[in-house]
């Protein structure tokens, strides 16, 4: 775990509010926080939130419902942080944290007046976020992108993969975490691939992106007024679910030319915040990373940072209290973490669909034939026995299964430590949301 810096220490520790408690994020900036000293409130829709459990906040509240359009809360939003603002005068800061930080920063104006908003402004936002919205952006600013159509209809999408070249990905403008991301192999697929990717984003907006070389890369790097101050980078070692999904276990890597990508399209937006950016990149230094999307927020893999020695929360508050951000100390590379349970999900997913089991429970049977007809009884159910182990856990699938828990056996787990055992409760925030909803929480309908 990383420790926290005890030489430097903000010289009026404030309080923070940070919204979407349920969160790993938001339990991640809670430690950070809470850890330097700062009086940390957590807020979120159900109760039994993460941040309920978590021994660095002082204490939660509750706000409406997000509704159907994620921002039916925001009034209620505000009225609770206008209720727990301090006093006696301290620095008080509203981090926004997931999705609640582009509608957040559209109604800037409902929280400055008694917080500061940790959020960049929503003009820059529009300009990455949606997808479509960063399509746009990288053509005028000659950024280096796969191949990007905006296509109105299936029909439109078929024929933009054909100018691309197939396959290409499919993904719904809005969508996080890799949801309703589809890979396309041929036309066939693509009516199918369209219709459900428009179903997700609320606006009907579907991109048709070609594939680029290389793997995925996360850049993360916190700006102000157009400069980078700090930046870390590292990759997903596995994803859930499968291609396309988000991190569940990562390392961190030399970032090598991906800043100064990001330099061309944030410079000049003049961006101030915390920002995350996804590449796909071959790892050298003479490759070229290609931005495939950008996240202008806190992102899914901030406890990974933190570990690895860029404590962004603690940073971005610095910035937003007294401007300046503090020294980083050289960044860890090759640390790991994991989300615990779930990093554990793609190597069993990738058991269960495994084809070769099949192909090894009928050659099994066609030897236990040949050895039956000749009176090899014994010989046959040994056959049997073997080929349905191969059928159930193949070989190979084993091979990668240990291959895969030794990779993350010494990762740093994202929820439980020791320090703060009792927030692991935090996953009961579903039966809060059906005792005061009605309803599970939209993610768990995904």
């Amino acid at each position: 775990m990383v420790e926290p810096d005890k030489s430097v220490q903000t010289p009026a520790p404030g309080r923070v509010v940070l919204t979407h408690g349920r969160s790993l994020m938001a339990l991640a900036v809670a430690r950070s926080l809470g850890q330097r000293g700062i009086e940390v409130i957590g807020c979120d829709e159900t109760p039994m939130m993460a941040l309920s459990f978590s021994r660095y906040v002082t204490r939660t509240f509750l706000h409406d419902p997000k509704g159907p359009h994620g921002t039916d809360h925001i009034d209620s939003l505000a009225q609770g942080v206008r209720d727990t603002a301090p006093s006696d005068g301290r620095p008080y800061v509203l981090m926004p944290i997931h999705e609640d930080t582009p509608n957040i920063a559209a109604r800037r104006d409902l929280f400055e007046p008694v917080a500061r908003v940790a959020a960049p402004t929503i003009e820059t936002i529009d300009a990455v976020f949606p997808k479509h919205n960063l399509a746009r952006t990288l053509e005028r600013l000659g950024v280096e992108a796969p191949p990007t159509r905006l296509p109105d209809s299936a029909e439109e999408a078929r024929r933009a993969a054909e100018d691309i070249g197939f396959p290409v990905f499919v993904k719904p403008a809005s969508s996080t975490g890799g949801r309703g991301i589809a890979r396309v192999e041929d036309a066939a697929d693509m009516a199918e691939a369209f219709e459900a990717a428009r179903l997700i984003d609320p606006d009907g907006t579907v991109l048709v992106q070609g594939l680029a070389d290389g793997e995925d890369y996360c850049l993360t790097a916190l700006y102000q007024d157009g400069v980078p101050r700090v930046h870390m980078a590292y990759r997903n070692l596995e994803t859930f679910p499968g291609a396309g999904g988000f991190g569940v276990l990562r390392e961190t890597v030399d970032p090598g030319p991906m800043p100064a990508v990001a330099e061309r399209l944030l410079g000049p937006l003049g961006w101030t915040g915390v920002v995350q950016l996804d590449f796909r990149w071959d790892g050298t230094a003479a490759g070229t990373p290609r931005l495939i999307e950008v996240n202008p927020r806190f992102w899914g893999g901030l406890f990974q940072s933190i570990e690895s020695g860029v404590d962004y929360p603690w940073l971005l508050y610095r910035m937003m209290v007294d401007g300046t951000v503090p020294a980083v100390p050289e960044v860890r590379l090759g640390q790991r973490t994991k989300v615990p349970l779930v990093w554990i999900l793609g190597a069993i997913e990738d058991l269960a669909e495994d084809g070769a089991r099949f192909d090894s429970l009928e050659e099994a049977w066609a030897r236990a034939r040949t050895e039956a007809r000749s009176g090899g009884w014994w010989r046959a159910l040994t056959q049997m026995a073997g080929g349905l182990g191969d059928a159930l856990v193949p070989a190979a699938s084993r091979q990668r299964f240990e291959s895969r828990w030794q990779r993350a056996e010494s990762a740093r787990s994202e929820l439980f430590t020791a320090d703060d055992p009792l927030a692991g409760l935090g996953l009961l925030y579903a039966v809060g949301s059906l005792v005061r909803n009605g309803r599970l929480p939209e993610e768990f309908s995904r």
